[in-house]
């Protein structure tokens, strides 16, 4: 499944039982399967370039011109989760921010894995502890 739209005001955090939820799902779509239409699809380039702009966190490549559709991939996610990472976090280091700015990379298919995002966060160190209470 790909979230399509992972962005902070999409998490619900619990502060007493430290566990986070993922709230409106209703862009996702099972991976390999053509992402809405009506929420990602334009009546041209220029209004294409438009949504890109305004929704920056999401996949640049989940925007198409109508009809040509477009299917759901895990590297959407990655965009959104470096979207996420980057509006989050302040002053981080410089192994930190390459990790965003892969996660942000306009080519899909050079941007990480979850896991490879899980093992660069673990390689620094950073987030043992929370990646221990993800559910």
């Amino acid at each position: 499944m790909s979230v399509l739209d992972l962005k902070a005001d999409n998490i619900l955090y619990n502060a007493m039982t430290n566990t986070s939820f993922l709230i409106d799902g209703g862009l996702s779509a099972p991976l390999g399967s053509c992402i809405d239409p009506a929420a990602f699809q334009e009546e041209n380039q220029t209004n294409v370039e438009a949504r890109k702009s305004e929704y920056w966190y999401g996949a640049p490549e989940c925007w198409s011109v109508r009809p040509i559709p477009v299917l759901a991939t895990a590297a959407m996610d990655i965009h959104c989760l470096g979207a996420l990472m980057y509006n989050l976090l302040q002053n981080t280091s410089s192994e930190m921010n390459a990790l965003v700015d892969s996660c942000l990379e306009i080519d899909p298919h050079k941007r990480p894995t979850l896991a490879e995002v899980i093992a660069s966060l673990e390689s620094m160190d950073l987030v043992n502890i929370e990646l221990a209470n993800i559910k």
